[in-house]
C-alpha cells in the first residue's frame, strides 16, 4: 500500500511521480534499506507480543502461507534478497487488474479518473493466479506452545474458525467478539479488566479467508 497526502491542485504532479514509479520501478534502492529492515526483524525477535502471534499463527496453519511465510519474512530471508526474483514478483502481481486507486478528499472526481486512466494507460491487464492454499486438517485436540521472553506472563487461547468468505459465520464471529471485549462493557471488560484479576483481558479476530480467531 502506498499512502500519500497532496493538496487537490497537485493531482497531474502527483499522478506523474506515481505512474513513473511504477513503470520503471529501481530495486537496488531496495538494498540500501535491508538496515532498516533487518533492524524491524530484530526487534520482533525480542518481542513477546511478536513472538507469541507469529507461534500461534504456525501453530493454527502449519502447511497454509497463513502460518508458514510471515510478511517479514525470516532472517535467512533478508540476507540475500534477489532482485531477479523481486522484479518476477513485481511482473506478475503489480498489474491494474489486481491494483486499485482510492482518493478520497475535495477534488472533481471526473477530472482525476480522467487524468488517472491516461497516467497509467501504459498498464496492461494480465492473469493473476489466486492462492488458495493447502485444506489443513482439523484440529482434534488442545495444541500448547510456549514462548519465553523478558514481559509479564500472559496466556492465548486461539481458534481457527470459518473464513471471511462464510459472511454468516464471520458477522456472528464479530457480534460474540464484541460482547465479550469492545472496551467498556464486554462481559471480559466488566468481570476481569475492571475488577482488576488481570493486567488486560481482550479478544481479537484475524480476517482471513480462512480466519484465525484469538483471544
Amino acid at each position: 500500500m502506498y499512502q500519500e497526502d497532496i493538496p487537490s491542485t497537485a493531482i497531474d504532479k502527483y499522478l506523474a511521480v506515481q505512474a513513473e514509479r511504477f513503470r520503471d520501478p529501481q530495486f537496488r534502492i531496495f538494498h540500501t534499506e535491508l538496515e532498516a529492515v533487518y533492524e524491524e526483524k530484530n526487534r520482533g525477535l525480542d518481542n513477546d507480543g511478536r513472538k507469541v502471534y507469529e507461534t500461534t499463527l504456525a501453530t493454527l496453519f502449519p502447511t497454509h502461507n497463513y502460518g508458514q511465510q510471515s510478511t517479514i519474512g525470516t532472517i535467512e530471508h533478508l540476507k540475500n534478497p534477489s532482485l531477479i526474483e523481486i522484479r518476477k514478483f513485481y511482473n506478475k502481481y503489480y498489474v491494474p487488474n489486481n491494483m486499485a486507486i482510492i482518493l478520497a478528499g475535495d477534488f472533481d472526481p471526473d477530472y482525476a479518473i480522467a487524468r488517472i486512466d491516461k497516467a497509467f494507460s501504459y498498464m496492461k491487464p494480465k492473469p493473476v493466479t489466486e492462492y488458495t492454499g493447502p485444506k489443513e486438517a482439523p484440529i482434534t485436540r488442545p495444541l500448547v506452545k510456549e514462548v519465553y521472553g523478558p514481559d509479564a506472563e500472559s496466556v492465548g487461547l486461539a481458534f481457527r474458525m470459518p473464513g471471511a468468505t462464510d459472511t454468516r459465520n464471520t458477522m456472528l464471529l464479530n457480534v460474540v467478539a464484541y460482547v465479550l471485549s469492545n472496551g467498556k462493557a464486554g462481559l471480559l471488560d466488566l468481570n476481569l479488566n475492571k475488577q482488576q484479576k488481570l493486567l488486560r483481558a481482550s479478544i481479537s479476530l484475524y480476517p482471513g479467508k480462512t480466519t484465525p480467531y484469538s483471544t
